[in-house]
């Protein structure tokens, strides 16, 4: 294996490479043949002083260092490529320290799985958006209303809303918006929170964070503003008559023709029955030809909607009154249309169930089982349904545009995704949704129950019909007295936080578990997102104090300090340490070996989104330290 560096580095589409010099790496096998192709990926790094990543991008800010990417170059697109990177910072002694812009050098690691010629590529504006200004936060009930000035710039994408709970303390990612406003509809009543934003351009360069918003409390006085938390899209807008069946109602066939007037709408969902058991969401369209149930007279149909970013209308229902069953030219009619629909599929060129990408662009795209391609927006939603970025397969533009844009917009959590203790979930072809407690499901029956108990409609996350398959079913959740058994609760104007469990000496009760700090929780992995605020007629007797598992609390006992920063690439007794912790917590499957490869990235990773240590970059830096160090 040899490597050497070219000169007059040209750019490309995925951005300005950082030096006029690219180092190639070149390796051959025993007879001498050019290896290109590799079993695995490795990993390549080049490090850069900061004068020379001043010459490239100007003054230096973090978002800018963050944001550059190692490049591969792609001999047959002739052009850049960027790939997979992690960025490390070193004094002048080379010891690894904090991300800052006065360290003497900056490293780029990026993962490949063939070797060419690298170079860290800086996005192609090279300039962050300004910071944001006047970032203001109003409470509402169990719900903040932050809004800010909008940014100037021409290429702006959008914005990133960062929460922490002291003015100076740690701000972790909360949510994203297109526009300058947001609603945080995840607090809770009598906390206190603070908020700041920064701005990303259409190259992938984040701002810095702004200057914290004013205190905002929620008290449940006052309404909590408008929004749906910051959705990318805007909600179903119903039309005056949002549902119609074209014909008179009073005299139709079993055969009806549905008519529907919805804006934003990418989805519907139509049953007979009020709990939609049964129905999927599908496509929408205008006009649908419906099917009734057999037998004639009065029937219910009910409707509703959903737009590209998840938010549904309320449900709408027609009354339709069958006077005579379809006759055999509709009945055959309609079931040559049925299947015209299910069988007018073309070939698809591309594999479903696999990801792709083009040569020279970072962003990817999952093949749906009907040929549509769907964009992945989120590295950490990509992880959930793949291990490596080595799956993610190469195509040219025309066969990727020949595929049609799938009408979800977004992919949903994958089946490698841990939802954590007491998540709300739904797939995305079906208006059930589950409570996730422990290995179980429980489907909430009806949108009054959901409602009645206290649950936030934004709670509910969809995920891959894979992951909700891996629980068992439960029973089913048709009360509002109570809640489940193994739910987190609050009180109103009251920070301690209990769960539900049956009583030990009547398991017909149910006794109330008071989690003893902050340590015990997030140690039990519970969701600080999940915690219900409970009528204060709702009462339980007390049980045991619920601390930190056993098992939990000796993990090295205190006696190892994490201190290095540590990432992909790295090696030696800490990194030993490292693997050693993540696999007593549970998180890292392999044994350690003292070199931090792609499985370790990944167990740190899912750490750090048990943590809630955003933004889940896989580097062990201080926060991450910190909870390694306290557990």
């Amino acid at each position: 294996m040899n490597d050497k560096e070219i000169s007059n580095v040209v750019g490309g589409n995925a951005g300005t490479p950082i030096s006029s010099e690219a180092k190639t790496i070149s390796s051959y096998d025993n007879d001498g043949n050019a290896v290109t192709l590799l079993k695995n990926d490795v990993a390549v790094s080049v490090s850069y002083s900061s004068s020379d990543m001043t010459t490239a991008l100007g003054v230096l800010t973090l978002a800018k260092l963050k944001k550059v990417r190692m490049g591969s170059w792609d001999e047959t697109a002739d052009n850049w490529e960027t790939l997979p990177t992690t960025v490390a910072y070193k004094d002048s002694s080379g010891k690894f320290i904090e991300p800052s812009v006065s360290a003497s050098t900056v490293a780029y690691t990026g993962q490949t799985s063939h070797f060419s010629s690298f170079n860290p590529i800086a996005p192609s504006d090279g300039s962050a958006p300004a910071v944001i200004t006047n970032v203001a936060a109003v409470a509402g009930n169990n719900s903040v209303s932050i809004t800010w000035t909008a940014g100037g710039e021409g290429d702006l994408q959008g914005y990133d809303v960062y929460r922490s709970t002291s003015a100076n303390g740690t701000y972790s990612s909360l949510g994203s918006s297109t526009s300058n406003s947001y609603t945080d509809s995840s607090a809770v009543n009598g906390a206190t929170y603070y908020y700041k934003i920064t701005a990303t351009d259409t190259g992938g360069l984040e701002s810095d964070l702004s200057s914290a918003s004013n205190a905002a409390t929620p008290t449940g006085a006052g309404g909590g503003g408008a929004g749906g938390g910051g959705s990318v899209s805007s909600p179903p807008v119903l039309g005056a008559v949002p549902v119609s069946v074209d014909g008179n109602a009073a005299k139709s066939s079993s055969i009806i023709t549905l008519k529907f007037s919805v804006t934003n709408a990418v989805q519907m969902a139509i049953s007979e029955k009020a709990d939609f058991s049964g129905a999927a969401w599908e496509s929408y369209s205008s006009t649908k030809k419906q099917t009734l149930s057999s037998g004639l007279g009065s029937k219910i149909v009910y409707v509703k909607f959903r737009s590209a970013s998840g938010e549904t209308t309320a449900i709408k229902t027609i009354d339709i009154t069958v006077v005579s069953e379809a006759t055999a030219e509709e009945k055959k009619a309609a079931e040559k249309s049925i299947t015209v629909e299910k069988t007018a599929t073309t070939t698809c060129s591309l594999t479903p169930g696999s990801v792709y990408k083009l040569g020279n662009s970072a962003a990817v795209f999952y093949v749906t089982s009907d040929c549509a391609k769907r964009p992945f927006n989120k590295a950490n939603v990509f992880f959930t349904y793949f291990t490596s970025w080595s799956d993610v397969k190469t195509t040219t533009a025309g066969v990727l545009n020949d595929l049609k844009n799938d009408t979800l917009g977004f992919m949903p959590w994958g089946p490698k995704y841990d939802p954590k203790y007491g998540a709300l979930v739904k797939i995305v072809t079906d208006p059930k949704v589950y409570l996730l407690l422990g290995t179980e499901k429980y489907w909430i029956t009806s949108e009054t129950v959901f409602e009645g108990l206290g649950y936030a409609w934004n709670w509910v996350e969809d995920i891959d019909e894979a992951l909700l398959n891996k629980y068992t079913v439960g029973s089913e959740i048709t009360y509002i007295n109570h809640h489940p058994n193994y739910t987190l609760i609050k009180y109103k104007n009251s920070a301690k936080v209990y769960r539900l469990e049956p009583d030990p000496k009547d398991a017909a009760k149910q006794v109330k578990r008071y989690i003893k700090d902050e340590a015990a929780f997030n140690a039990l992995t519970f969701r600080w997102d999940r915690i219900v605020v409970a009528d204060s007629k709702e009462a339980y007797a007390d049980g045991e104090i619920l601390t930190a598992p056993a098992s939990i609390k000796k993990v090295d006992s205190g006696t190892y300090k994490f201190s290095l920063t540590l990432q992909q690439g790295d090696s030696g007794a800490e990194v030993t340490k490292l693997q050693e912790k993540l696999k007593a917590l549970g998180y890292l499957s392999v044994e350690p070996t003292g070199t931090f490869g792609a499985k370790t990235k990944e167990a740190v990773v899912q750490f750090q989104q048990a943590y809630k240590l955003a933004p889940y970059p896989g580097v062990v830096g201080k926060a991450t330290r910190d909870m390694l160090n306290s557990l």
